[in-house]
């Protein structure tokens, strides 16, 4: 935020109307770009201070070109902000050298800034892909300077460092590491499922969970956006509107144009809204951060918005000076900013912020808001990290990413709105802001989020018979099995890896070829569409499965019983009738010493395909004895057994069970007698 004095101006003017002789100032501009104060007329002399861009400075006197690293021009004595030191005339506009000025009248004002020039000059820094916005932004803001910053760095690199980080030595000339979390996703009711990361990492597809384990997020909370998202809040040209530019407003103090009633719109909303801070007798919240402005040479605009963004607008722990954790060694501190505050719980996050206010002795709110401010001041932007985009995304090489105030990358975004709403609220929004944009190598046409619901359309499980198909990945999409000729239908089952999708294609598929491919379409909760293909080959040549010739017998099997054999069935009549789906297949009665007897319950079936052997034990119901009939004598074991005075279990147990309705009792035992004289039958 950069202003012109215009107030001098106005000044100057009314002691004219008067006709008084007074005496002019001698002053200068500092144009586009800031201007350091040095302690003496030399480059390599003490920096005393940063003076803004767009900003009047008072000239005190002229070197005459002595020292050095002034490209051969004078260094001038100055005051700004009741620093003197010296500024390098190079770096300097309008100047203007006066001793007296008298008169009546208008005058003109020769330290104005041409604002449209340099506009013009500074649209032309600007890709094509910036402009058009940056003119609408212009005709918006037409006081505002927006200055082109080149980042030096290609676009799709330093997206990735803020995505997964990067090892050691990775990046030329940086002996440092950046763990992965550098950016993370807010998102505490699982809604933006579809801008977070589905590497291998950050995401399970199969259970549908993410990854929130990483330093300084909370866990469920915090998430890996992906490289998408992450584009997508760096691309400046994504939030070159009326209240987004915020976030590239340059955040040094700019004069006397901010009071406690400005501010105190800021904190409407807020529990410091119209409240006194502790440390300081009479002291309110607003006057505590204007304050910490002047000090540290920050817009307070700043600082409010920061100081919501970080512990909201209710009293939090952070800043409540009453958490009792770890034996309450922290009791009694504030830390406004979240500085250092981050770890793998809550509670590690939360002493470790307090842990610094107790070094820095912030014991009341006052100190912890003023002096805290100094921590970003000092850290931050005086070493280039002047607007809050620049706070969280480091572009200052080699070690890209590696100082930044947040992990939260939505963070620019948030506050921004805040800032605007407080320029608005106090009709500043006229003044002469000035806008660093960032202008990175290679930047892409666009950018834009994905759609935030789950993507997650892959399958858990892929079934065929109940049994998973052979080979099956949730990554690989084709299939093929092989079933025997007897097959006329398969049973498909899936199992979807994310409850929010939906599946299509499963259930019972009718075989009416030699050879057809079955469609199972899983759609994710965004939409998106994967499709699942088997294709089933009718193959002579494949091995006739047991289920499949008892199947075609039309006996019922659930693989450890077999029923639906005919009463006064033979033995031999079983294995012919067998033998004519399968003319390969063994099959043995009791061990084949059963051949030209009728079947009775306990009889053991032993079937051998191919490769595969299966032992089962025959039930026919109502033959509760196993002696092959049905009559009064089993309805009385039926009751004995309903009556406790024994117990079936087994294969007889189930040939009680007459009616099939999974209980042995009296109705067993009628259906028995009804079918011995001959009212009804019993259904095998």
């Amino acid at each position: 935020m950069k202003r012109l004095l215009y107030m001098l101006s106005f000044i100057i003017f009314s002691l004219f109307i008067n006709m008084e002789v007074v005496k002019a100032v001698s002053t200068a501009n500092t144009g586009i770009y800031e201007v350091k104060i040095r302690s003496l007329p030399d480059v390599s002399s003490l920096e005393l201070g940063m003076i803004p861009a767009a900003t009047t400075i008072t000239l005190l006197s002229d070197t005459e070109k002595t020292g050095s690293g002034c490209e051969g021009k004078s260094w001038f004595k100055i005051n700004y902000n009741n620093i003197e030191g010296y500024a390098c005339s190079a770096y300097l506009s309008s100047i203007n050298w006066e001793n007296i000025s008298s008169g009546s009248g208008d005058t003109d004002n020769e330290n104005d800034i041409d604002l449209d020039a340099i506009y013009k000059q500074e649209l032309e820094k600007f890709p094509a892909s910036y402009k058009s916005k940056i003119e609408a932004l212009h005709k918006i803001y037409p006081n505002a300077i927006f200055k082109a910053k080149n980042a030096n760095v290609n676009f799709n690199t330093f997206a990735t460092v803020q995505y997964q980080g990067y090892n050691k030595y990775e990046l030329s000339g940086c002996p440092y590491g950046l763990t992965k979390g550098v950016s993370l996703l807010e998102d505490t009711s699982r809604s933006r499922d579809g801008l977070k990361s589905l590497d291998s990492w950050a995401y399970n597809p199969l259970t549908d969970t993410f990854n929130t384990n990483f330093t300084g997020g909370e866990q469920n909370r915090w998430y890996i956006p992906s490289l998408n998202t992450v584009k997508y809040y760096l691309d400046p040209r994504n939030f070159l509107n009326t209240q987004n530019i915020f976030m590239f407003e340059e955040l040094t103090y700019s004069g006397d144009y901010y009071t406690e009633a400005h501010i105190e719109k800021l904190l409407e909303g807020t529990f410091m809204h119209r409240k006194n801070v502790t440390g300081k007798a009479n002291t309110t919240f607003a006057k505590a951060f204007l304050d910490a402005a002047k000090k540290n040479n920050l817009s307070p605009y700043f600082l409010v918005p920061r100081v919501v963004q970080e512990v909201g607008t209710v009293r939090t722990t952070m800043i409540s000076g009453t958490w009792r954790g770890y034996s309450s060694a922290y009791y009694g501190y504030y830390n406004f900013y979240n500085i250092n505050a981050a770890g793998d719980t809550k509670d590690e996050t939360i002493k470790n912020g307090l842990e610094y206010a107790k070094q820095m002795g912030w014991n009341n709110e006052y100190d912890a808001i003023v002096e805290g401010a100094s921590f970003i001041s000092n850290d931050y932007i005086s070493v280039g990290q002047d607007t809050t985009y620049f706070q969280k995304f480091d572009i200052y090489g080699p070690c890209y990413g590696l100082h930044q105030y947040q992990q939260n990358i939505e963070a620019p975004y948030y506050e921004s709105y805040k800032t605007y709403n407080g320029y608005n609220s106090t009709g500043m929004l006229n003044s002469n802001f000035v806008f660093v944009i960032p202008v990175y190598n290679n930047m892409p046409a666009s950018t834009k989020l994905d759609d935030s619901r789950n993507s997650n359309n892959y399958l858990k499980d892929l079934t065929v018979g109940g049994s998973t198909v052979e080979g099956f990945k949730y990554t690989k999409n084709e299939y093929t099995i092989n079933v025997s000729p007897l097959i006329s239908s398969i049973e498909i089952a899936a199992t979807k890896a994310s409850s929010k999708s939906s599946v299509k294609g499963t259930g019972k598929v009718q075989l009416t070829g030699t050879s057809q491919t079955q469609e199972i379409k899983v759609t994710a909760e965004n939409g998106s569409v994967r499709t699942y293909k088997i294709t089933v080959t009718r193959n002579a040549d494949i091995p006739i499965k047991i289920s499949e010739i008892l199947n075609t017998m039309l006996i019922n099997s659930d693989g450890k019983y077999i029923s639906g054999i005919n009463i006064k069935m033979k033995a031999n009549e079983f294995i012919e009738k067998g033998k004519e789906v399968d003319k390969n297949a063994t099959i043995l009665i009791n061990d084949g010493k059963k051949k030209d007897e009728i079947l009775a319950t306990g009889d053991e079936v032993k079937i051998t395909s191919g490769d595969e052997t299966k032992t089962f034990k025959v039930v026919i119901y109502g033959d509760v004895d196993g002696n092959n009939t049905i009559d009064k004598l089993d309805a009385l074991a039926i009751l004995r057994h309903h009556y406790k005075y024994v117990t079936h279990s087994n294969e007889f147990k189930e040939a009680a069970d007459a009616d099939k309705n999974g209980v042995v009792d009296k109705l067993d035992a009628l259906a028995v007698l009804k079918n011995y004289y001959g009212y009804s039958n019993i259904e095998q």
